[in-house]
């Protein structure tokens, strides 16, 4: 298991359910976590102390060995909204273009495979046409006429997060999702 983390309902499971986990937990090599709290919660169900290893978090270790300057080819000043899901990019796109600000909006949602439907949500907002957005996953330019840049990409987040004006993680509005760090 790589990059194992379990839900407090695994966690907090009735003794029965347990005993299950810990007999399934014998077939298992090895357990890679993110943290010690991850490591304690595998050992609380049964798994042995050398069957699991604290890894870290596998986003921050891939992200490292990245290019980050190639990533960012923008000299302008940006926010970033990221872990969007459905309908976030709409509402907070909506009230970004009522406040007619000038920096660039970076949307990164939670899952890539949902631009095209961004792209068509955000075009029904007035005074937003094809050409104010720009997608990564295209290779469009951040020029000055594009006022979003969809990053529906894997792995490239970290770095925009550096130069970034504002970041507005999401999962922080409504209770789809949670990011712990």
């Amino acid at each position: 298991i790589i990059d194992g983390r379990l839900s407090h309902k695994t966690t907090g499971a009735n003794n029965w359910v347990r005993s299950v986990y810990k007999q399934v937990l014998s077939q298992i090599k090895h357990i890679y976590v993110r943290s010690e709290f991850d490591e304690n919660a595998y050992l609380n169900l049964g798994a042995s102390k050398q069957q699991v290893s604290i890894l870290g978090n596998l986003k921050f270790i891939f992200s490292a060995s990245i290019d980050i300057s190639a990533q960012t080819k923008t000299q302008r000043d940006y926010v970033v909204i990221a872990s969007s899901h459905e309908d976030e990019e709409y509402q907070i796109t909506r009230i970004w273009h009522e406040l007619n600000r000038n920096e660039l909006l970076v949307i990164a949602p939670r899952y890539p495979n949902r631009r095209d439907t961004i792209v068509t949500q955000l075009k029904q907002i007035s005074g937003i046409a094809s050409d104010n957005i720009a997608i990564r996953s295209n290779d469009d330019a951040i020029t000055a006429q594009p006022s979003i840049y969809i990053l529906a990409t894997v792995g490239e987040l970290t770095g925009w997060f550096s130069q970034a004006k504002l970041i507005i993680m999401e999962g922080s509005f409504n209770h789809l999702s949670g990011h712990q760090y």
